[in-house]
């Protein structure tokens, strides 16, 4: 099935890599990007911030392995300090977790004041997550995010922000700062003009792998 298509439109890198690892021909192709059609801000600008100062970090998914979610209680456990508080959305709150505060399911109308109660967000997938909406939609709510090496949005994020594993992620908060992010997030409407560009040439027959 896949012989038959000429050319692909990959949402991320992570999603090529997959691709190019099990098909065993060639791929012709480009990366586009996806977003949400929530994602109004386009240039995101979050400034450098010190490790020393209160900073409520959280989780936001399933209670799930896949997720990372033990992973991240993991890192809430080791990092344990007077100055860090943790916070877990987007599950029952059953478990009982020791030093995390469980918030539970929430709807969209609460998405603003979920983001307003963190100051950095952990997206540790440990499946390959091809995008992951949920970067972008912290980004443009103004809350720093680290993601794992699976997160597919995790592209969008200067290095110091990525991680391979939990070990690397606490090796980060023993940094002073966490550095700035300045990041172009895309618009849907930008999303939206790249496919038809892309849809256009390629219906003309002018493409080519440099596209």
């Amino acid at each position: 099935m896949f012989k038959y298509i000429d050319y692909f439109i990959f949402n991320s890198e992570v999603t090529r890599n997959v691709f190019e690892k099990n098909l065993p021909f060639p791929l012709t192709g480009k990366v586009v990007h996806v977003t949400s059609k929530d994602a109004v801000k386009r240039e995101i600008r979050i400034p450098a911030i010190s490790t020393k100062t209160s900073l409520t970090i959280g989780y936001i998914g399933p209670s799930a392995d896949y997720k990372g979610f033990f992973d991240f209680v993991k890192f809430a456990n080791n990092s344990q300090s007077v100055n860090r508080q943790f916070k877990t959305y987007g599950y029952a709150p059953s478990l009982n977790l020791n030093g995390i505060e469980e918030c539970g399911r929430f709807s969209r109308d609460e998405v603003r004041a979920v983001y307003s109660s963190l100051d950095v967000l952990v997206v540790p997938s440990r499946w390959k997550e091809t995008f992951g909406l949920i970067v972008t939609e912290a980004l443009t709510n103004g809350v720093r995010v680290f993601a794992s090496d699976n997160v597919g949005a995790g592209e969008l994020l200067p290095d110091f922000y990525r991680f391979e594993s939990i070990e690397d992620l606490q090796n980060k908060f023993r940094s002073e700062t966490l550095p700035k992010i300045e990041v172009v997030v895309p618009t849907f409407s930008d999303h939206v003009q790249k496919i038809e560009t892309l849809y256009g040439i390629m219906i003309d027959g002018k493409i080519g792998p440099g596209f």
